[in-house]
């Protein structure tokens, strides 16, 4: 014999079954609207959370920022649009690639000029990705002579290493034969300050 469920029941549990609007979190709502480019809702959502939301919102699955979300998409008004609200550029998704990053290796001078550019928080142009890369050997392995010289004149180091096979940006230019311009424009850079290695003094 089939029950049948009072009707008062069955509506309190209809209405009690959250929709799945109402389970996304802000940052999945958020990340969603910069990939639809909905303009309305992420500019509703940046004031309702007193622009914060630039900074916490972060994907869940791939530890991807707001804007590694606008970068890889390749969306540059957006990519100003949360630099001029203090977007932070140095943040790390889940591989540890910057916005920056990315933006090299996708051969975007725009992108990468936005980031470096920025009023509020600068991009670092030496922090490297998890494996040691940093844009500079990125652009030189990309054979990008424009974004090599954008960088060095940012104060990328030339010489510092990654950590497979130890080699920097300057030994790749030296194995890039084809590509002579390369090296040309990293012996010409002005040298790196480098800052001193902090820790204990050794006092005699």
């Amino acid at each position: 014999m089939k029950r049948i469920l009072p009707s008062a029941i069955l509506a309190s549990a209809i209405v009690a079954a959250p929709a799945p609007a109402q389970r996304m979190s802000d940052s999945y709502l958020f990340l969603k609207a910069l990939r639809d480019e909905d303009g309305n809702k992420v500019n509703s959502m940046v004031t309702s959370s007193g622009g914060a939301i630039i900074n916490t919102a972060r994907d869940i699955s791939s530890g991807e920022s707001a804007l590694h979300v606008t970068v890889r998409g390749g969306n540059l008004t957006y990519t100003r649009f949360l630099l001029d609200r203090g977007a932070n550029p140095n943040v790390e998704d889940g591989k540890g690639d910057t916005p920056l990053l990315l933006a090299t290796a996708a051969n975007r001078q725009d992108l990468v000029e936005a980031l470096l550019n920025s009023r509020e928080v600068k991009a670092n142009v030496n922090m490297p990705d998890a494996r040691g890369f940093t844009a500079l050997i990125r652009a030189v392995q990309n054979r990008n002579l424009a974004l090599v010289t954008l960088l060095l004149k940012a104060g990328a180091d030339p010489d510092r290493t990654e950590n497979g096979s130890g080699y920097s940006a300057r030994d790749y230019a030296r194995q890039a034969s084809r590509s002579p311009e390369l090296l040309k424009a990293i012996e010409a850079a002005p040298k790196v300050n480098k800052a001193p290695v902090s820790g204990p003094v050794l006092r005699r």
